[in-house]
């Protein structure tokens, strides 16, 4: 697996950033890898830690179930994957995998803070969560495995 950071939300530029991460498990010892985006630099976290003005107090607002945010996050990343494939097209994304070693997809790493109601308090929390964008056919294998490390990634609060 290699992790590429993303400092831009720009399609191209994420686009180019994949390219990046399989020729880079072209060129590692790995036998099969996946890329990773890591796009903790873009995601709007203001969106995860709601504000109410009360004239000129601040008000921070959590959410009620974890869920919430939990759903907003895979919302946001399969908005990125359903505009990826409307600027790049399915057929342009899927070229730039076949033959390599990489699965045909992303794992997204979607790390930001948020506050949920817990026993009637609002609690800070890290959200954290790994998604899978899946290009074309991604493998049972390799899902099962990003499936895994979500999970660990959960465990590890």
């Amino acid at each position: 697996m290699i992790q590429i950071y993303l400092n831009s939300s720009n399609l191209k530029t994420i686009f180019d950033n994949i390219i990046k991460a399989v020729d880079q498990i072209e060129k590692s010892p790995a036998d099969v890898g996946i890329p990773i985006l890591n796009i903790k630099n873009i995601i709007d976290h203001d969106k995860f830690w709601p504000v109410l003005s009360e004239r000129e107090e601040l008000k921070f607002v959590p959410f009620w179930d974890e869920s919430i945010p939990v759903h907003m996050m895979h919302t946001f990343i399969d908005k990125i994957q359903e505009d990826l494939l409307d600027l790049i097209g399915e057929k342009n994304l899927i070229e730039i995998f076949r033959g390599k070693k990489s699965e045909p997809g992303c794992l997204v790493y979607c790390p930001t803070t948020t506050s949920i109601v817990i026993n009637s308090y609002p609690t800070t929390t890290r959200l954290n969560i790994f998604n899978l964008m899946d290009f074309n056919d991604v493998s049972r294998e390799c899902i099962l495995i990003c499936t895994q490390l979500n999970h660990q990634l959960q465990l590890a609060k």
